[in-house]
């Protein structure tokens, strides 16, 4: 896994989303996020614990490509604006729910109850 810094993450991440569309790419981009601990478990054994501000990583994965990044409380407000824009603008992929076929089940439903 690759530990990209703010803007790289961003810019790999479109990337990412890109090969997903070709043809033959894997298909789906998997992005999950996790607060990070405040303080750090090795430093902990040998000194007492520091309290840094929190932090959160962001990862995202397409088949074996792994990036990801780790942002700052006070930065998170500025990296989430640009990754809102990216996720936006890589949503125009995504498979509309076909709901023909609850339709006809609830209407099918409601038919053999009168």
């Amino acid at each position: 896994m690759v530990l990209l810094d703010n803007d790289q993450f961003l810019f790999e991440l479109n990337k990412l989303f890109e090969r997903s569309k070709k043809e033959g790419g894997h298909g789906s981009v998997f992005l999950t996020c996790k607060k990070m601990p405040s303080e750090d478990k090795y430093l902990r054994k040998k000194k007492p614990a520091v309290k840094a501000p929190p932090s959160c990583i962001f990862r995202a994965t397409l088949g074996k490509a792994k990036i990801s990044t780790t942002v700052a409380a006070d930065q998170l407000e500025k990296f989430n604006a640009g990754y809102r824009v990216t996720l936006v603008s890589n949503m125009d992929s995504l498979k509309k729910k076909d709901k023909s076929k609850k339709r006809r089940t609830n209407q099918a439903m409601r038919a053999d109850s009168m």
